[in-house]
C-alpha cells in the first residue's frame, strides 16, 4: 500500500541497501528511510542481554527476506527471515528459546499462516535446498541443514555469555579490536549519530567489559571493526564503529 511518491523519497539519500517504508504516528506521514538510520528499541537490545544469559545469540548467517521452512512442533511451516528492527520483540516470549537445549543460534521469523512473529533456531530452518531432500527422521533433517550430526552437537562445548555476544557480532560481519593497541590509554575522539556531535572518551576494557556493552553493537549496520569506548563525560560505554573514532587534534 506504500505510495509511488513514498517511494520516490528514497532519491533525498545516497546510502545504498535496505530502506524502510515508515508511517509517523504525529501526521500520519509516510516516508522511506535507510537502515543504517533506525535505531534498536530498548526491548530488542534487553532481549540479546537476556538470550547472552541463557547462551543463546542472534545469527545474522541467514539473509533477511529468505523463504524458509521452519521444523515446528514436529511439522515444517513457511516463514521469512525478518529484519531485527521490523520484529516486535517486546511481543515475543523471552522463555520461548529454552525449550532448544541444543541450540545456540536462532533468527527472527515472520509465519506465513498467522503474519505473526517468532524467534527459532537456524538449525531447523530449512530453505528449498534442503526441503527438496527426505530424511528418514527429524534428527537427521536437521543434521542435514547444520553440517552436524546430533550426538555432535551435543558434545559442543557450552559458550559464556560473552563468547555467544561476540559469535552473533562475528555473524553480521562485525570484529571488536582491542582499542588500547589503537589509541592508547590517552583519551580520543567519538562521533555520536544520535547528538551529532564528537565527544571524548576513553578505552573501555575488554577483559570485564559489560554484556549490556557488547549488545549496543546492534545500534549501527557497518560490517568491519568496533571499539569498545567509555564515555569521558559520564563513563558510560558502547561498542562503535572504528570509523566514528579519531586521535584528539592537539593542534
Amino acid at each position: 500500500d506504500v505510495s509511488l511518491e513514498t517511494f520516490a523519497e528514497h532519491i533525498c539519500y545516497q546510502d545504498a541497501g535496505d530502506y524502510f517504508a515508515m508511517y509517523s504516528d504525529l501526521d500520519s506521514a509516510e516516508f522511506l528511510v535507510p537502515s543504517r538510520y533506525i535505531r534498536p528499541s530498548s526491548s530488542e537490545i534487553n532481549f540479546q542481554y537476556l538470550m547472552a544469559k541463557q547462551l543463546k545469540f542472534f545469527s545474522n548467517n541467514i539473509d533477511i527476506g529468505t523463504r524458509v521452512r521452519v521444523l515446528w512442533n514436529c511439522q515444517l511451516y513457511s516463514a521469512t527471515v525478518a529484519h531485527h528492527c521490523e520484529t516486535p520483540w517486546e511481543e515475543i516470549d523471552k522463555n520461548c528459546v529454552l525449550q532448544f537445549e541444543l541450540y545456540s543460534a536462532f533468527v527472527p521469523v515472520l509465519w506465513d499462516e498467522e503474519e505473526t512473529y517468532s524467534i527459532v533456531p537456524v538449525g531447523c530452518c530449512f530453505t528449498a535446498l534442503f526441503c527438496d531432500k527426505i530424511y528418514t527422521t527429524i534428527d537427521d533433517h536437521i543434521a542435514a541443514a547444520e553440517g552436524v550430526s546430533i550426538e555432535e552437537k551435543k558434545d559442543l562445548p557450552l559458550l559464556s555469555p560473552k563468547e555467544a555476544l561476540l559469535i552473533s557480532m562475528s555473524s553480521a560481519g562485525k570484529v571488536l579490536n582491542d582499542t588500547y593497541k589503537l589509541f592508547g590509554n590517552a583519551p580520543f575522539m567519538c562521533f555520536s549519530r544520535d547528538k551529532g556531535n564528537w565527544y571524548p572518551a576513553t578505552p573501555a576494557s575488554l577483559d570485564d567489559i559489560r554484556l549490556e556493552t557488547l549488545c549496543s553493537h546492534i545500534k549501527y549496520n557497518e560490517t568491519g571493526e568496533y571499539c569498545a569506548v567509555q564515555s569521558v563525560a559520564d563513563a558510560s560505554e558502547c561498542l562503535i564503529p572504528r570509523k566514528l573514532c579519531r586521535r584528539m587534534n592537539n593542534g
